[in-house]
C-alpha cells in the first residue's frame, strides 16, 4: 500500500512540475532550438545550399551533402503536425567558448523525427558542429512511459528488489521510531534511511549498471528526465537489517523495583 501511494506521489509531482520543466528546455538554448528549426525546414525542402554555410569549416563537404541527403530521405512530405523540444544543453568555457546542444521531436501525420543540434560559439561566431535527424515510429514520451507489460526476468527482478529493500528500510524505520533505545536513536534513523551498494536497470532498453562503493539516501530509486527513460535502482538496506537484528540490544533495561528498607524480624 505504501507503495502504491508512493507511485501516485511521483505521478503527482510530475504533473505539476510537468509544465515548469518544459518551460525550462525551452529557455536554455533558444537561438540554438531556432536555428535547428530553420535547418531542418531547409533540409526537408532540399535547401542544402543554405545549410552548408552554418556548418563547421572541419567537416567535409562532400561527406555533408552525402548525409543531408540521406537525412532528407527519412523526412516525411507532409507539413508537420507539432514539434517540441525534448533536450537542450548549454556549457561554457573562458578559453574553449560555448556549446549548446537542442533535441527537437517533430510529429507527422505517421511518424516522428527527432532532430539533434550542436552549435558551437567564440569569439562572436558560431557554426553547427553536429545536425543529424533520425525517424521514430513513437514519440519519446510513448516509448520512455512506465509500463510492466514486455519487461525482462532481470527488470522484474530489480522491480521486485526495490520493493522488498523499501518495505525493510520502512519497518525498521518504524520500528526504531517506536522503541524505547537507550540512546543514539537519530543515528540510527539515519542509518536505517541509507542503502548500500547500488544496482540499477533503464527501464526503457533493459540495460543494467551497477555501482559497488555507493550509499544512498533510501534504498530504493526511481528517476527521470523529461521525455528520457525511467531508471529504477535498489541499494542493499544495510542500516535497517543491522537495527533489526541488534534492536533487542537497543532498548533500555526494564525499570527494577527499588530495594525496600523494611527490616522483618523474627521472633522466636
Amino acid at each position: 500500500m505504501r507503495r502504491l501511494w508512493s507511485l501516485i506521489a511521483i505521478c503527482l509531482l510530475a504533473s505539476l512540475t510537468g509544465c515548469s520543466a518544459k518551460s525550462i528546455l525551452d529557455r536554455i538554448a533558444p537561438e540554438t532550438a531556432q536555428e535547428a528549426k530553420t535547418t531542418f525546414d531547409y533540409l526537408r525542402h532540399g535547401q542544402y545550399d543554405r545549410i552548408e554555410p552554418s556548418v563547421d569549416s572541419s567537416v567535409e563537404r562532400g561527406y555533408l551533402y552525402a548525409e543531408l541527403t540521406r537525412m532528407a530521405a527519412n523526412v516525411p512530405p507532409q507539413e508537420p503536425i507539432s514539434v517540441k523540444t525534448v533536450g537542450a544543453y548549454a556549457e561554457c568555457e573562458t578559453r574553449k567558448g560555448c556549446t549548446t546542444r537542442v533535441s527537437l521531436e517533430y510529429q507527422f501525420p505517421a511518424k516522428w523525427i527527432l532532430v539533434e543540434m550542436v552549435v558551437h560559439s567564440q569569439s562572436g561566431r558560431s557554426s553547427i558542429t553536429s545536425f543529424y535527424v533520425e525517424p521514430e515510429s513513437e514519440s519519446l514520451e510513448a516509448v520512455n512511459k512506465f509500463t510492466l507489460q514486455g519487461k525482462t526476468k532481470l527488470q522484474y527482478a530489480i522491480l521486485g528488489a526495490a520493493i522488498l529493500s523499501l518495505m525493510v528500510m520502512l519497518y525498521a524505520l518504524v520500528l526504531c521510531i517506536r522503541a524505547p533505545m537507550k540512546k543514539h536513536k537519530w543515528l540510527w534513523i539515519i542509518l536505517i534511511l541509507l542503502g548500500a551498494g547500488k544496482v540499477g536497470v533503464n527501464w526503457t532498453t533493459g540495460t543494467v549498471f551497477y555501482h559497488i562503493f555507493w550509499i544512498s539516501i533510501l534504498p530504493s530509486g526511481i528517476s527521470s528526465e523529461l521525455y528520457g527513460p525511467w531508471n529504477l535502482s535498489v541499494s542493499l538496506p544495510l542500516g535497517a537489517m543491522l537495527f533489526l537484528i541488534y534492536r533487542n540490544r537497543l532498548r533500555k533495561p526494564d525499570a527494577t523495583t527499588p530495594p525496600t528498607n523494611d527490616l522483618t524480624t523474627a521472633v522466636m
